[in-house]
């Protein structure tokens, strides 16, 4: 089998959240990089601050599903069926 980047999760909620972010993160990076300029490491303790601050966004993260499930009830109403 071979390995993959994907995480085990508890729910549909988180693993449509984590895709999500991970998109926006990859193409961030894709971006930076078609830029051509020369990238600059970023300090430690900023990659570390920043790593605890995400921390405390659980709680936000649990309001986005109700909003993505509403965006889609009204783009596409015939999921459901």
């Amino acid at each position: 089998m071979g390995t993959s980047n994907l995480k085990s999760v508890a729910s549909v909620r988180e693993t449509v959240s984590q895709a999500k972010w991970e998109a926006r993160a990859y193409q961030m990076q894709m971006q930076t990089l078609a830029g051509g300029a020369p990238l600059t490491a970023l300090p430690a303790e900023l990659i570390e601050k920043a790593s605890q601050q995400a921390l405390h966004w659980k709680h936000i993260r649990k309001l986005e599903w109700p909003a993505l499930k509403k965006l889609l009830d009204e783009k596409e109403p015939d999921y459901k069926n």
